[in-house]
């Protein structure tokens, strides 16, 4: 059922399990520990994409220190 809207906010989880998509949105990122589980890996991002969904400020990854490894 089309429903006429200037903008739709699409929230619907994280993709920063998805090494692939890191490298490509947040480069930094791709290379640090992750404390995300192995579900986070945007599939809604995918969907959106393909039916020409714009997608913005993907680089806007929260990097949390509890992910960095431990040098001891």
């Amino acid at each position: 059922l089309p429903t006429p809207a200037q903008a739709v906010v699409l929230a619907t989880g994280g993709y920063a399990a998805n090494r692939t998509l890191l490298a490509q949105h947040c480069p930094p990122a791709a290379l640090l520990a992750t404390t995300n589980g192995p579900w986070a890996q945007g599939d809604a991002l995918g969907i959106a994409s393909r039916v020409g969904a714009a997608l913005r400020d993907l680089d806007q990854v929260q990097v949390h220190p509890t992910g960095e490894h431990s040098t001891r």
